[in-house]
């Protein structure tokens, strides 16, 4: 009978033991993961910052090409009324629609100018805009390596810290 709870004993002793041993094990791949995880979600971030940039560019471009659209459609606009106008002028009986389209075509320069204007001051500005939006992009492509690189030592260190 002594030798019975002697054994019981050392089997409880030793089922305890395990139990710890596999907490013990669980707690550390769990704290691990949760550091890996966090790691993740940082990296996630900054490669949506990236897209949202990336974006943000594009849109830049855009814009740019919408005004270098108008200044087209402006300039090709003007040139047909001048067309019409001299048609116009030419003939005895449209000179005064001519006359009134003349006037159309001065507007149409004077809106050319102002795109013109516009235009360049976008060029400007977007190619200021564009060179901090790829030197943030480069910050965090750095940031994004740093933190992977990082990442495992801090796996490692979390670990020992946990077990022990």
């Amino acid at each position: 009978m002594c030798l019975g709870v002697i054994v019981l004993f050392n089997t409880g002793q030793t089922v305890s033991k395990k139990v710890q041993l596999v907490n013990t094990a669980d707690a550390a791949a769990y704290s691990a993961a949760v550091q890996q995880a966090r790691a993740y979600n940082l990296i996630a971030y900054l490669n949506r910052a990236t897209v949202a940039n990336e974006i943000a560019v594009a849109q830049m471009t855009s814009w740019y090409s919408w005004t270098n659209y108008t200044l087209s459609a402006t300039d090709h606009f003007k040139d047909a009324v001048q067309a019409l106008a001299v048609l116009f002028d030419v003939s005895i009986i449209g000179a005064e629609v001519g006359a009134a389209l003349q006037e159309v075509v001065s507007v149409l320069s004077e809106v050319k100018t102002a795109v013109q204007e516009i235009r360049d001051g976008m060029q400007v500005a977007f190619t200021a805009g564009v060179t901090a939006i790829s030197a943030l992009n480069e910050g965090y492509s750095v940031a994004s390596n740093a933190v992977a690189s990082l990442d495992s030592l801090e796996a490692l260190q979390i670990v020992p810290t946990v077990v022990s």
